[in-house]
C-alpha cells in the first residue's frame, strides 16, 4: 500500500510474517495475513488517527496472485481520500484528549523536575566520590610506585636466592661426590675389618695352639730339668771320681815310666764314658 505524496504505507511478502509499517503510521493500527487457503482470506489493513491535510490523496493497493489455473495476476485499488475540516465535537474530543495529554506532561515534567533534582544531588555526590577517587588514584599511584621499588627489590632478591641455590646445588653434588668416596671407603673398611676379624680368628687359634705347646714345653722343660738335674748329679760324682783317678794317674805317672800313660788314658776315658752312659740310661 502506498500514497502518491508520502509513498509506501505498508508492505507484507508470503515470506514476511510480520506488517512492516512507515514511521508515521503506528504498528499497531496496521494488521495483516497472508494465506494459501481458499477459505481464509488474506488482507492488509491499515487505520488512521487525527487526519491532517497532508493526509489527502490518492491510495493505491496492489496485490501479485496466482490463480487457481497458476496464472500470475496483479489486481490494484485506488482509493481517493479528502481529509476535512474537523467538526466541533471533533475539536471537544481533541481538547479532551490534549488536556489529559497536558496532565500527563505535568506529572511527567514534576517527575523530571524530582528526577533532575535527584540527579544534581546524585552528581554533587558523585563529584565528591570523584574527587575521592581522585585522591584514592594518587594514593594508588604512590602505592603503586612503592610496589614497584618492592618488586625491583625482590627481583633482585630472587635472583640472589637463585644464585645462593646454584652454589647450593654445587655444593650438594660435591657432598655427594665425597660421600660416595666416603662410602667407597667405608665398603673398603668394612672388607679389611672382616678380614682383621678372620686375622684376629686366625690369632686367637694360633694362641690357644701355642698356648697348648707352651703348656707341653713347660712340661717338657720341667722334666728336662729333672733329667738335668739328676745328670748334673750324676757329673758332680763323676768329676769326683775323675779328680780321684787323675790324682791317682798323676802318682802312677810319676812313679811309671812315660809308657804307660797311654795305658792309663785309656782306662780313664773308658770309665769315664762308661758312667755317663750309665747315668743315661737311667
Amino acid at each position: 500500500m502506498f500514497t502518491e505524496t508520502n509513498g509506501v504505507i505498508a508492505t507484507i511478502s508470503k515470506g514476511q510474517t510480520v506488517v512492516t509499517a512507515l514511521q508515521e503510521v503506528s504498528s499497531n493500527h496496521v494488521k495483516g495475513e497472508l494465506s494459501d487457503e481458499k477459505l481464509q482470506e488474506s488482507y492488509l489493513h491499515v487505520t488512521w488517527r487525527n487526519l491532517r491535510s497532508s493526509d489527502s490523496g490518492k491510495y493505491f493497493c496492489g496485490a501479485h496472485v496466482i490463480g487457481s489455473d497458476g496464472r500470475a495476476e496483479r489486481l490494484n485499488e485506488i482509493v481517493t481520500v479528502k481529509v476535512k475540516l474537523p467538526m466541533f465535537e471533533d475539536l471537544v474530543n481533541v481538547i479532551q484528549k490534549l488536556l489529559i495529554q497536558v496532565n500527563d506532561d505535568r506529572e511527567i515534567l514534576q517527575d523530571n523536575t524530582q528526577n533532575i533534582k535527584s540527579i544534581q544531588n546524585e552528581l554533587s555526590n558523585n563529584q565528591d566520590n570523584v574527587i575521592k577517587i581522585y585522591k584514592d588514584l594518587d594514593n594508588h599511584e604512590q602505592n603503586f610506585i612503592r610496589i614497584k621499588i618492592d618488586l625491583d627489590s625482590n627481583q633482585q632478591n630472587i635472583k640472589n636466592i637463585n644464585q645462593d641455590l646454584d652454589n647450593q646445588k654445587q655444593n650438594i653434588i660435591r657432598i655427594n661426590t665425597d660421600l660416595n668416596s666416603k662410602e667407597q671407603q667405608f665398603t673398603r673398611f668394612n672388607t679389611d675389618l672382616d678380614s682383621k676379624q678372620q686375622n684376629i680368628i686366625s690369632i686367637k687359634q694360633e694362641l690357644e695352639s701355642s698356648k697348648k705347646d707352651f703348656n707341653e714345653h713347660r712340661q717338657n722343660m720341667s722334666i728336662f730339668k729333672d733329667m738335668l738335674d739328676t745328670v748334673i748329679l750324676s757329673r758332680s760324682s763323676s768329676l769326683a771320681d775323675v779328680k780321684e783317678e787323675l790324682t791317682k794317674g798323676n802318682e802312677y805317672f810319676y812313679n811309671n815310666s812315660k809308657q804307660k800313660l797311654d795305658v792309663f788314658v785309656y782306662l780313664f776315658l773308658h770309665t769315664f764314658f762308661n758312667q755317663n752312659r750309665d747315668s743315661q740310661t737311667s
